[in-house]
């Protein structure tokens, strides 16, 4: 992903924000940047933003996505997130972190034309 131009980081950020219902703020309260900033990059105000603020806003994105799908795949049974939800918690705050650690190194992958096999492709 961190390989595309900046324009193409730009459309998928714009596509991604419209398609998931995002704010300026909500992406400004997750990152290090400014709300102003962020905005200022959604409306298309900014003409050349800088490529690690376009960076900040997409592996935002990437940790929404990866976020909400952990729930879906790895959704255990009721009794068992009342016995240890700070547990629970825990697990799936390591779950996306490593995610996020795979989705990085197969990026380090493809820059290199390094063939590999894409787990996520898997069902």
């Amino acid at each position: 992903m961190y390989n595309l131009s900046k324009k193409e980081k730009l459309n998928f950020i714009l596509e991604k924000v419209s398609e998931m219902n995002l704010s300026a703020y909500t992406i400004s309260q997750n990152t290090t940047l400014t709300e102003a900033g962020v905005a200022r990059i959604l409306k298309g105000l900014a003409k050349n933003p800088h490529e690690n603020s376009l960076n900040a806003i997409i592996e935002f994105l990437e940790v929404k996505v990866l976020g909400s799908e952990i729930g879906k795949v790895a959704e255990p049974k009721e009794e068992y997130k009342k016995i240890d939800s700070e547990g629970y918690k825990n697990c799936l705050q390591d779950v996306n972190k490593y995610m996020r650690e795979v989705i990085m190194l197969q990026n380090i992958l493809r820059e290199n034309n390094i063939p590999f096999k894409n787990i996520f492709d898997e069902e």
